[in-house]
């Protein structure tokens, strides 16, 4: 009786490891994986910044790397972005940065997006059709929603009052208003504390916002990588004569643990402030820049 139960115990067994067998991933999971690695691609070299501001009538240019054929939208709302309102159409191919070898970059140009004075929102897309594993699996793959801020133009020149014969005519000055002149600093960044605090003077009442971006210079290797743009930061100074505003910008989470193995290995990382201001009045817009490291 015993070697009867030996016997049926080892055919449940064989049977078992025959029913579990694992076996190649299939062509919709490898579809999946190729889609999301190329998006990630495109999402990271998209241009220009999330937030920029532009000026009311200014050609726009919308940018990114890929392998497969990049369309983009244009819409007054995120929610219209899938029947866009304002433009829409496919990139235009040329040569890649050399650090995406193997793809092109696609552009696309409005006159439209810009034509008056708001927030757009923008996004680009590709589809699957063409990659290899996709044949039985063609869906377009979309980045996240971007967007522009159209600055109004400024307003005209009042016309100087009609003078008598009698009273000498004063040709009014009618020379545009200087741009406001804008200062950043920031201090010395650490690890310990990951927040990268920095100052924005204007000699002015202005407005605008600054940009991040962080570009890591790996030790092994000559191209400098550049991460997703972080999100903008507005700024205001309302005073007569002009101050300064101090702002800062937090690392947490994943994007944290990422510094610190990258400084951990010997990677020079340094965060680009970019800021962009223009009178409260009217003027034109002034650009200022600097420079943190990251890797202390």
């Amino acid at each position: 009786m015993t070697g009867v139960v030996i016997v049926i115990a080892a055919t449940i067994v064989a049977s078992s490891a025959r029913a579990y067998t694992v076996g190649p991933p299939s062509e919709s999971l490898i579809c999946g994986s190729e889609a999301s690695a190329q998006l990630a691609v495109v999402e990271n070299f998209l241009s220009p910044a999330n937030g920029l501001t532009v000026a009311v009538g200014s050609p726009i240019t919308l940018s990114s790397v890929s392998s497969q054929p990049l369309s983009f939208a244009i819409a007054s709302s995120a929610a219209l972005l899938s029947t866009p309102n304002l433009d829409s159409g496919p990139g235009s191919p040329g040569p890649p940065p050399a650090n995406a070898a193997g793809s092109e970059l696609y552009s696309f140009t409005s006159t439209k997006a810009s034509a008056s004075a708001g927030t757009v929102y923008w996004q680009a897309s590709f589809s699957t059709a063409e990659m290899p594993h996709c044949a039985e699996y063609v869906r377009t793959e979309t980045t996240a929603v971007r967007t522009l801020t159209v600055l109004p133009a400024p307003a005209p020149a009042p016309t100087p009052p009609a003078q008598t014969p009698s009273v000498p005519t004063v040709t009014p000055d009618l020379t545009p208003p200087a741009p406001v002149r804008i200062n950043i600093g920031s201090k010395r960044f650490q690890l310990a504390h990951p927040t990268v605090t920095y100052t924005v003077k204007c000699d002015e009442r202005c407005t605008g916002n600054v940009e991040y971006d962080v570009v890591v210079h790996h030790r092994r290797k000559v191209d400098r990588v550049h991460w997703p743009t972080l999100a903008s930061k507005a700024f205001s100074i309302q005073a007569t004569a002009g101050g300064e505003q101090q702002l800062s910008y937090r690392f947490t989470g994943s994007a944290l643990r990422l510094l610190k193995r990258l400084a951990q290995e010997g990677d020079a990382i340094a965060m680009d402030l970019r800021a962009s201001a223009r009178p409260v009045e009217s003027g034109a817009i002034t650009h200022a820049q600097c420079t943190v490291s990251l890797s202390a």
